[in-house]
């Protein structure tokens, strides 16, 4: 619903901007200043061009000033060996960094998974024992668990038992 009602508002306006008269001039992105370029064939023609120099025209320095141009290029070149040694023992020193990083992490994991490993034996060897313990005493026989006195006792009412219903049925059928 709410998508219909923005697509009628869409409409609207699209037909109100079509209503307008065009504008007066295009843009375009092409439109700039106009560079007027000027054959540089005399010394003249500079002053009066975009080339314009304020400062005058470029002097020669001094040989005191100016260095011997080998000397310069042999300081620039040992100085972008010393960089490119120097990008090359950080790149060096991040790569060891990592890789004692990833050793750290990878023992860190061993020692973890070795752990719960011997948790998981752990707790088997311990029910395996519980198991045993029960099996060793559900074998043992229950007269160990009487003292000697109830055992006498039991033994003698036991044994009376016996009598009476041993004898009982030869009085009743006699």
């Amino acid at each position: 619903m709410a998508r219909k009602t923005a697509l009628e508002a869409e409409r609207i306006r699209a037909a109100e901007i079509a209503k307008l008269p065009p504008p007066e001039k295009a843009w375009n992105l092409d439109d700039g200043p106009e560079v007027h370029t000027v054959k540089l064939t005399s010394e003249t023609g500079l002053s009066t061009t975009h080339y314009h120099v304020t400062a005058g025209y470029a002097e020669k320095a001094s040989t005191h000033q100016q260095s011997d141009a080998r000397v310069s290029a042999v300081k620039e070149i040992q100085r972008s060996k010393e960089e490119e040694e120097e990008r090359s023992r950080e790149i060096k020193e991040r790569h060891e960094k990592a890789v004692l990083r990833h050793k750290y992490a990878r023992e860190k994991e061993l020692l973890r998974q070795d752990y719960d490993h011997l948790l998981n034996e752990l707790g088997h060897l311990e029910q395996m024992d519980r198991r045993r313990r029960q099996a060793v005493v559900a074998s043992i026989p229950v007269s160990l668990y009487y003292t000697a006195i109830k055992t006498k006792l039991g033994g003698l009412i036991f044994n009376q038992k016996i009598l009476f219903y041993c004898l009982l049925p030869n009085y009743i059928f006699t």
